[in-house]
């Protein structure tokens, strides 16, 4: 790697396309954890496809020519559509997060937590390192650019661009689909299999090709690019698709099928007398579709279905 060379810090500034961007403390945050990395890094790859979407010029080097400006710790830095945030933690990682309830997803990192006193900065020479003890540990490879732009896209993607060209320089790689295209994503997955009649119910072998009730909805959404697992039963499914960002909603709160969007899951979590644990996606319509092991024919055993009533304990809803 290229010797790079420091020189006076200095706070971050901001030059905004298309407006003025809001406190960079936008949101109270606590120290978020520290969290596992998350993929390979495009450093000093050019990549010449110029984002389809809107993004907010985060760091300009003209702004300060030839010198260094370090990140700020522990604040937010929003994306133009505020549904994305770049945060160097006092950890020592550079993490992209998205804006969730109850917590923020991370997205991306770059997996230097753990190095306590480490800075970030984006150079005048168009490189963004992060030091830690005057050493280089993470970097993207972009040195010799002068005239470069930090800049964080509406779906999440950080990424260094040329002022000259256009060109990107380097780019996290990361683009994370609107709320309304994975949920379609999920639904498109789940009728699909149930119009194969190939896949039936199985407890035992719920993996593919066939499936249970909670195995279906949670293989959806892993196939959806959602974060949960494709293994999830209905008494786990709960914490693991909050965690994912979805938001549990109590079945008194929704009341009837008027209440339900299309995309909702439906869950009842345990076995008791109000009947087994199960769960069903919701079409609209009042529509259904899932395992519901009628223990008729296989193209009943995964079908969609008109709704029915099953003593629902809630509703997991996804709003992005």
């Amino acid at each position: 790697m290229k010797t790079i060379k420091k020189t006076g810090a200095k706070k971050l500034r901001t030059r905004i396309i298309g407006g003025v961007l809001a406190a960079a403390s936008c949101i109270t945050m606590a120290a978020a954890p520290a969290v596992p990395a998350a993929g390979d890094l495009f450093s000093g790859m050019a990549i010449t496809a110029e984002a389809a979407v809107s993004y907010r010029v985060l760091y300009d080097t003209e702004s300060n020519p030839g010198k260094n400006t370090y990140l700020p710790v522990d604040r937010n830095l929003a994306s133009r559509n505020g549904k994305f945030c770049l945060r160097f933690q006092s950890d020592g990682n550079l993490v992209v997060y998205r804006y969730a309830k109850p917590s923020n997803i991370p997205v991306w990192n770059t997996g230097t937590w753990g190095k306590g006193g480490a800075r970030c900065t984006m150079q005048g020479d168009g490189n963004l390192v992060i030091y830690c003890s005057g050493r280089a540990i993470w970097n993207t490879g972009t040195w010799g650019n002068s005239k470069a732009q930090l800049c964080l896209a509406d779906d999440g993607e950080l990424f260094i661009r040329s002022k000259q060209s256009g060109r990107k320089l380097w780019s996290n790689g990361t683009h994370v689909a609107d709320a309304r295209d994975k949920i379609e994503r999920m639904i498109s997955w789940a009728v699909d299999i149930a119009n194969d009649n190939t896949h039936c119910y199985s407890q035992q072998n719920r993996l593919g090709p066939n499936y249970d009730c909670s195995s279906f909805v949670s293989s959806a959404a892993n196939q959806a690019g959602f974060g949960v697992k494709a293994n999830l039963t209905t008494y786990i499914m709960k914490e693991n698709f909050v965690a994912a960002g979805f938001t549990w909603i109590p079945w008194k709160q929704i009341g009837s099928t008027a209440n339900l969007k299309r995309g909702d899951i439906l869950l009842k979590i345990n076995d008791d007398s109000r009947g087994s644990g199960h769960t069903e996606l919701y079409l609209g319509d009042n529509r259904l579709v899932g395992a519901h092991c009628t223990k008729k024919v296989k193209a009943d055993e995964i079908s969609t279905c008109n709704y029915f009533d099953h003593a629902w304990d809630g509703v997991l809803r996804y709003n992005g």
